[in-house]
């Protein structure tokens, strides 16, 4: 995954540097899988991955009670 990641990235903090962490969340963004880079990014990484899933979840919401 993080090869991935680096390989196909435009940035060369990602793509020399390396500065980049990846990982895979279950539903409720906790983190199930995650790819061996640098680990400090993903103390926030937890955090940031739940409150984009909770504005998701208001927007998808609100989209539906417009229908």
């Amino acid at each position: 995954m993080g090869v991935a990641l680096r390989r196909s990235a435009f940035s060369p903090n990602i793509r020399e540097r390396m500065d980049h962490s990846c990982a895979i969340t279950d539903a409720e963004g906790n983190i199930v899988a995650q790819a061996e880079h640098i680990p400090v990014h993903l103390g926030s990484f937890r955090v940031g991955v739940k409150s984009c899933l909770t504005g998701l979840v208001g927007r998808v919401l609100s989209s539906a009670l417009a229908m």
